[in-house]
């Protein structure tokens, strides 16, 4: 008998590891006490006391690169943010009756040997700062999907396969607000509270056809992928980070609400319409990590994501709310990232993932072009 072990245990984790940390001996902003440290001496004259003052150099904008992408950044007027993540599933032995978000995103069955998906998602993000405790934020993303269901023949054993493409689209639009709740101090962490919402402006999963290749295990392959899950979400969280110098720890907690749906059809394997309605499972996540600068150009990180989605339902028109087998995932992530500054305004930003259960990614690969004006 296989044991589940509670996951609400680990949900505390990064709370504990702030509350670990001892206080910086002196209060300044996360990005100061990251910066490369300069002295200059002050006149006697100056000063009361014989001692020199120590002062902080600028932040290096490597610093300000990784806050902005692990927490958020407050002291940046508009930033424009082009950029690219490839991710990719492998699935050994699918047999999946009813809704499949990560591979085929479908109401319907597959039974295959073999799922190879690929996404390429084309983002362009920009940041505006409105004052110094909050941001606004849109993304506009762009999708294109491969996705190759493989199978054994039922005439001699011999494996076929079928590629289904889907061009660049335009995804799920989304927007943020960041309210910084709690400024960084000796003995308390930087605390932050966003919200975002989602719009279904990609193309929805449902009421897709299917077809057959006719001597093989393949059936009910969609004839085509989707850019979008076709309903409204939000989502809201806090963000924590604590400086430990020359280290930076950071840690945040998230929840994902998906709205009801109604389409025109929702049984892509039946004959004629069948309206109703689907509610995607809602999902709570929650990361934490560690972040430092090795120099005032390069700065390097590694964290750790967690994610619990629920399973999903869908209700035909008349009848009853049922919930979808398989449905339900857990994904955890491990993440390895450096940021480098190319020039004053120009930032790269690298991240490499990698899944650590079944239904998260085996690999992740990211490069974003932060700029800021």
């Amino acid at each position: 008998m296989q044991m589940r072990l509670s996951p609400l245990p680990f949900l505390f984790l990064p709370f504990l590891l702030l509350s670990l940390v001892p206080a910086s001996p002196r209060p300044a902003d996360a990005a100061q006490l990251m910066a490369i440290p300069a002295t200059q001496a002050v006149d006697q004259g100056e000063k009361d006391s014989d001692e020199n003052v120590v002062k902080k150099a600028k932040p290096s904008q490597s610093v300000e690169t990784l806050i902005q992408e692990e927490h958020v950044l407050f002291n940046q007027q508009f930033t424009l943010e082009p950029g690219f993540t490839y991710s990719q599933f492998d699935r050994k032995q699918l047999a999946v009756n009813g809704f499949s978000a990560l591979d085929a995103i479908f109401l319907g069955n597959i039974s295959v040997d073999s799922v190879e998906a690929n996404f390429l998602t084309m983002d362009l993000t920009a940041r505006y700062g409105l004052m110094d405790r909050l941001q606004l934020d849109f993304d506009l993303p762009f999708l294109y999907r491969r996705t190759t269901f493989q199978s054994t023949a039922n005439n001699g054993g011999a494996t076929v396969e079928e590629e289904i493409t889907m061009d660049p689209e335009l995804g799920d639009v989304s927007a943020g607000v960041y309210w910084q709740l709690v400024k960084e101090r000796p003995g308390s962490p930087d605390v932050v509270w966003s919200f975002r919402g989602k719009a279904p402006t990609g193309s929805d999963p449902y009421g897709v056809q299917t077809h057959d290749v006719p001597d093989t295990g393949l059936i009910n392959i969609p004839n085509e992928l989707s850019s979008g899950n076709g309903v409204w979400g939000a989502s809201s969280g806090l963000s924590l980070m604590k400086t430990m110098d020359p280290a930076l720890l950071f840690a945040s907690l998230g929840f994902f609400y998906n709205f009801k749906g109604h389409f025109d059809d929702i049984a892509s394997t039946q004959p004629g319409q069948q309206p109703g309605e689907v509610k995607l499972g809602n999902s709570f996540q929650y990361s934490f990590g560690m972040a430092f600068a090795l120099n005032e150009s390069l700065s390097a990180n590694i964290s750790f994501s967690h994610r619990f989605t629920k399973k999903s339902m869908t209700k035909l028109d008349g009848g009853d709310w049922v919930k979808i087998v398989g449905s339900d995932a857990n994904a955890a992530t491990m993440s390895f990232g450096a940021n480098v500054a190319i020039n004053k305004h120009l930032s790269m930003v690298t991240s490499v993932g990698i899944g650590l259960t079944a239904d998260a990614p085996d690999m992740l690969f990211s490069m974003k072009f932060p700029y800021n004006f």
